[in-house]
């Protein structure tokens, strides 16, 4: 794919006994899930989901960040060059391979094994949501959890607000919008 929201995949897979680590590695970008980096994940969670030797998945993040969606500082930039983008009447071919991205990523939480999502650095819009599909989130002093779209004026289209109501409940999502401090 390309534009603004094309990146290769990354992700690095290895074992602690019965428990396997998946590590989401794309340097400089905030670990940015991409089509390429979520179509590897979701192959690996099918993998990892057929292994009897296979008890729990931990999926974590390199250089300091856990994930984002895809290439958020060029997402943002080209949303706020061309905001018609926003507006599309008919979706085009790169929007309805974006739609089946957020659809691999929803299934995440359908994973048949114990998930577990180790957060350091930031998880932002998608990465966010990444780590709410997860069965449990330990996250580490100073992670930081944001939603970025809300400053163009768009809802996390992966459903990210649902789960943070569902995880934390509406009393602890209140007065977050567009300008709030992220978590």
């Amino acid at each position: 794919m390309k534009g603004p929201f094309a990146s290769p995949g990354r992700l690095r897979e290895g074992r602690r006994g019965a428990v396997a680590v998946l590590t989401l590695d794309r340097a400089g970008t905030g670990n940015a899930l991409g089509a390429s980096l979520v179509a590897e994940l979701d192959a690996a969670l099918g993998r990892l989901a057929r292994d009897r030797s296979v008890r729990a998945v931990v999926l974590t993040g390199a250089g300091g960040a856990f994930a984002s969606g895809p290439a958020p500082a060029h997402c943002l930039a080209a949303l706020k060059a061309d905001p018609r983008l926003l507006r599309r009447a008919a979706p085009s071919a790169a929007e309805m391979r974006g739609s089946r991205r957020l659809a691999q990523l929803r299934d995440v939480s359908a994973f048949p094994k114990p998930l577990v999502a180790a957060v350091a650095g930031a998880a932002e819009g998608d990465g966010w949501a990444l780590a709410l599909a997860c069965d449990l989130v330990v996250a580490e002093r100073g992670a930081r959890f944001s939603m970025p779209e809300l400053e163009t004026g768009t809802l996390p289209s992966t459903g990210g607000l649902g789960s943070l109501v569902r995880r934390a409940g509406l009393g602890g999502v209140a007065g977050r919008g567009a300008g709030a401090p992220a978590l």
